[in-house]
């Protein structure tokens, strides 16, 4: 590599896990891992050789030769907050977000594109990355992470919206007269998208339950008048002063009431633990 990030990347793994289930609890051995999407054949993931199969800088998504990203991220934290924690009405409203996503991105690879070996590839893989962020936050809102509970309903609503979304793309696929997407999912880093809905990036661990992160944007960028009418704080950029401005976004990874709850559980548990110790 001459320059940009150093990386590491596993093809094999790429084409062969892609896309994997695990039955049972969320910590099921290696051994029960089985393949999902009997689309792509026994063996979950691209149907094509691993020399082909490349990745974007982020490697979110596999990519072959030629082709382009088509990604579009959803927040299923929103969903469970709109709902007030009524997990099934959520889990409805979101699997119509995760549609909504779907016809955006199919839409997206109906334009053809001006350079021939790129849209040959559009064309044969129609890949498309629908994305989930905010998943922290969904976890803890879910029911936790220490116990595992969150993370159970986090299992339960990919395995539902991936299923909900392989039949969403057979029914578009057909109305629009083009081949079935050969991948679907994907979960981006992301970056400005989630830092301006507010929510947690990817599946990224939060630093705090409440802190600030920073993005650097062109000074022009039309995104930033909003930015700046909606009250963030923006300052130019140290060293770039005219071309680049620095926005600083706030996090909340809990609402104050979430956060208390949580603190009395976890004190709950800890004056139990004293006091069965000195039982």
């Amino acid at each position: 590599m001459l320059n940009g990030e150093p990386g590491f990347a596993f093809p094999e793994n790429m084409v062969r896990y892609g896309r994997i289930r695990m039955p049972g609890q969320y910590d099921a051995a290696e051994a029960t891992l089985t393949a999902s999407d009997g689309f792509c054949g026994p063996i979950a993931g691209e149907t094509v050789s691993t020399d082909a199969v490349g990745g974007n800088p982020c490697l979110e998504q596999t990519l072959e030769s030629y082709e382009l990203c088509c990604l579009v991220e959803c927040f299923p934290d929103t969903h469970l907050l709109a709902a007030g924690g009524d997990q099934t009405k959520a889990r409805v409203q979101f699997e119509r977000t995760l549609r909504s996503a779907l016809l955006y991105a199919k839409t997206v690879t109906l334009g053809p594109l001006p350079w021939a070996p790129s849209n040959d590839v559009l064309v044969k893989n129609r890949r498309i990355g629908v994305s989930l962020s905010g998943l922290q936050q969904f976890i803890a809102r879910a029911g936790g992470d220490g116990n595992g509970l969150g993370l159970e309903v986090l299992r339960q609503w990919c395995e539902s919206g991936y299923s909900h979304l392989r039949s969403t793309d057979d029914e578009l696929s057909e109305r629009f007269a083009v081949a079935r997407s050969i991948k679907l999912t994907s979960v981006k880093p992301s970056g400005t998208v989630s830092l301006v809905s507010g929510a947690t990036p990817g599946l990224h661990w939060p630093e705090a339950a409440h802190y600030v992160r920073r993005v650097r944007m062109s000074s022009d960028d039309e995104l930033l008048p909003p930015l700046v009418e909606a009250g963030y704080h923006c300052e130019p950029a140290v060293g770039d002063e005219k071309r680049t401005t620095v926005v600083t976004v706030p996090v909340t990874v809990l609402s104050e009431q979430e956060e208390a709850a949580a603190a009395a559980g976890a004190a709950g548990t800890a004056a139990g633990t004293v006091a069965g110790g000195t039982g």
